[in-house]
């Protein structure tokens, strides 16, 4: 996608502050009856993109960006980048996948699946940055994205904000990445088939689908979409990349009288895994009770350089990553997760020392 951020940040920049395009959204959200945690945020300057513009290899496509709570870390980090000036907000753009605003709950399961698709043992957060770009389909924050595809068609064909996402999106699907991935309500997907003369070949309830979008490209290029449900099971995410790849892919059967009900294995044994592989690294390492999920502990030497928090169906790891700095995004689903960390654990080992 070389070249696309450099007209990019032509266009932006000479738009900043985004006076002009702010003042769409009151208007928009009269028109449309968004109101309460729907409506368009009048207050923030839109995002059109988060990460790499040109290196990219997988295009991420969303519904529009979500306005966190005051006082989360990561929403607050989010809403100073962008609100400050152009350059930081260019740059937090570029940079949000490895940089302070990154909303492990929504976008973990997304790099999840694409580092299935890359074939790479890579962490969500690392596979994200190093592999991807989401264009937002509406560039308006809200609190919640669950937008009709009339209300989506509306502001992409009605608005300046719209349409330059148009163009974005456009633009970025000409360059021809290896795969597109969706995840977000249905009206928005339906607003991109449309867009783009797409179609779902397979659907897997309750996990996403496959299919394909026409661009003027010599091939369709592959659409695969993936519920936005946070229950999703990490190990059916691994499943609809395996099978977007080609791979036979065997589904197991859904338990339960409630239609869709999944229930995921214990982490306790992947707990205890964890565990074993912190205290291998030296035997006069102290650990201390914490509160947190079903159980956790803080693990020091010197200092405090690792902390295991046990959920239901994964281990959330928190690292040193700098004599100053704990990098909390990491989580657990196997032990193939776990083997990706163990080179992680034994650096906070020594910043920890």
């Amino acid at each position: 996608m070389t070249g696309i951020s450099g007209q990019l940040r032509r266009e932006l920049s000479a738009r900043w502050p985004f006076t002009s395009q702010r003042e769409e959204a009151p208007a928009l959200n009269g028109q449309l009856g968004l109101f309460g945690d729907f409506a368009l945020d009048t207050s923030l300057p839109p995002v059109w993109f988060v990460g790499d513009l040109d290196g990219c290899r997988y295009l991420l496509v969303g519904v529009n960006p979500g306005r966190g709570e005051d006082g989360t870390p990561s929403w607050d980090a989010e809403r100073e980048a962008i609100t400050q000036s152009f350059e930081r907000y260019w740059r937090s753009r570029l940079g949000y996948f490895s940089g302070p605003a990154y909303n492990r709950q929504h976008y973990d399961p997304t790099g999840t699946l694409v580092a299935v698709l890359a074939g790479q043992a890579a962490s969500p957060r690392d596979a994200l940055a190093s592999l991807c770009v989401q264009i937002e389909m509406v560039p308006f924050f809200s609190k919640h994205q669950n937008l009709s595809e009339h209300q989506v068609a509306s502001v992409r064909t009605g608005t300046e904000t719209g349409r330059l996402a148009q163009r974005l999106l456009a633009s970025c699907l000409e360059a021809s990445p290896e795969a597109v991935v969706f995840r977000g309500a249905g009206g928005a997907l339906r607003a991109l088939l449309a867009e783009h003369d797409g179609r779902i070949d397979t659907q897997v309830p309750y996990v996403g689908s496959v299919g394909r979008l026409k661009v003027s490209s010599p091939r369709p290029l592959q659409l695969i979409t993936l519920s936005g449900n946070y229950a999703v099971p990490h190990d059916s995410i691994r499943l609809l990349g395996a099978m977007s790849r080609g791979e036979n892919v065997e589904w197991p059967k859904r338990g339960g009288r409630q239609r869709g009900t999944h229930r995921p294995p214990t982490a306790k044994p992947l707990y205890e895994q964890a565990r074993a592989t912190v205290l291998a690294l030296d035997p006069n390492i102290a650990i201390r009770p914490r509160t947190g999920g079903l159980r956790s502990e803080a693990f020091r030497h010197r200092r405090n350089f690792a902390r295991l928090i046990e959920h239901r169906s994964s281990v959330e790891v928190h690292l040193l990553e700098s004599p100053n700095r704990f990098r909390t995004d990491f989580r657990v689903f196997n032990e193939e997760d776990l083997a990706v960390l163990v080179s992680r654990i034994a650096t906070a080992y020594e910043f920890g020392s």
